[in-house]
This record gives structure tokens, sequence and C-alpha cells, in this order.
């Protein structure tokens, strides 16, 4: 009797899953070389930073901003 009411739900749980998961992708930066998933396509962004030793570098940014999250990736 309880494998019975433990079925519909383990069904529930399997095909809700997807539906969530349907906008992300895998977004892939051959001139970075590296790939990720992304909740949409991305923004690139060249960028400079300085470091710790006061040396100026250069850098690129991928990101999505989504509602009030933020996904990035920074490659130095």
């Amino acid at each position: 009797m309880r494998l019975i009411s433990i079925v519909p739900a383990a069904f529930v749980l399997c095909c809700g899953s997807p539906a969530a998961a349907q906008d992300w992708i895998e977004y892939t930066s051959p001139t970075d070389l590296f790939t990720v998933n992304f909740p949409g396509q991305p923004t690139v962004r060249d960028i400079t930073y300085i470091t710790e030793y006061g040396l100026t570098l250069p850098g690129r940014v991928h990101g999505v901003d989504r509602g009030a999250s933020r996904y990035s990736v920074r490659r130095t």
C-alpha cells in the first residue's frame, strides 16, 4: 500500500526538473578555452585590472544578469 503512494510522488519529482532547466545553455568560449552553463547567452566585456604588484593586465568578463541574480566568469 505504501508503494502506491510513493510512485506518484516520485513521478512528479522526476517530471518537474527538466522544465526548470530548459533555459540554461552550455556556453563555450573558444577564445578563452572554457565551457560553462549559463541561464542564457552571456555578454562579453573586455576589462583591465590592477594586480597586487601594481601591474595593469587585460581580462574578459562573460556574464548574464537575470533579475536580481548575476552570473559571470572572469578570464584573467
